[in-house]
């Protein structure tokens, strides 16, 4: 009886074990997973989401004030021929001193086509910025800790003041 129970139990792990090595894993593609020859897909994002985002991960506490700006006259002054250009969605939060070096600007352009005339317009207002004719002081911090990033149709200007590092992908956490 023993030998009949060490070869049934011989023949579980076996079996067992032959399962295992022949199985092939097989990954399931969801929409946040692409094989390996197709671009990724990129999932929605709310910009206010984003924008709080940034603000977990560069810590800003209290330390940094912003307010959110709406005016389509202000946004399109700052960001000259923004309003040109068809968005889903857009985000400006701005320091409520003017020249102060800190600035997110997020938007979602309805059109991929128009993802180079944003970055074009968000890089405008960096070299804006970094025009020390107006202000001096905070010129080397728009040339040194500003930056425009882009994901899809997802593009963001962030300028932040001295000591504040821009996360690598704020469109990824």
């Amino acid at each position: 009886m023993k030998k009949f129970f060490s070869f049934l139990l011989t023949l579980i792990f076996l079996f067992n074990l032959s399962a295992c090595n022949n199985s092939e894993i097989t990954p399931e593609i969801t929409p946040e997973t692409t094989s390996a020859t197709e671009a990724p897909v990129i999932q929605e994002l709310d910009m206010e989401t984003v924008y709080q985002n940034i603000l977990t991960t560069i810590d800003a506490g209290e330390d940094i004030v912003m307010f959110s700006e709406s005016n389509p006259d202000v946004i399109n002054e700052f960001y000259e021929g923004i309003s040109d250009i068809e968005l889903k969605q857009q985000l400006l939060y701005i320091h409520p001193i003017t020249g102060f070096a800190c600035e997110i600007m997020l938007v979602e352009v309805a059109n991929e086509a128009d993802v180079e005339k944003a970055v074009s317009i968000f890089e405008s207002r960096i070299a804006l910025g970094s025009d020390d004719s107006c202000y001096a002081e905070t010129a080397a911090l728009w040339k040194s800790n500003a930056q425009v990033q882009s994901y899809g149709n997802y593009v963001c200007l962030i300028a932040l003041p001295e000591g504040y590092e821009i996360p690598a992908n704020v469109f990824v956490n």
